[in-house]
């Protein structure tokens, strides 16, 4: 990190901070904070839904007939 802060160039620097970012990746845990399951039943009577791969759902335009 300290030859990263003194490198001359931005590129050397990146390349730099490149070796730091692998080197803690090595060592850091990973531990999910959010496990959700999205909405994805539904019947006939829901018109308008759209499922998201990225997990946000957006239900504005969702609306049900009888």
């Amino acid at each position: 990190m300290l030859k990263a802060l003194q490198e001359p160039t931005a590129d050397a620097a990146n390349a730099d901070w490149g070796q730091v970012q692998d080197l803690l990746a090595q060592d850091l845990p990973v531990v999910p904070i959010v496990n959700s399951q999205p909405p994805g039943a539904y019947t006939a009577k829901v018109h308008g839904y759209v499922g998201a791969s990225n997990g946000i759902e957006y239900l504005n335009t969702v609306w049900l007939s009888k």
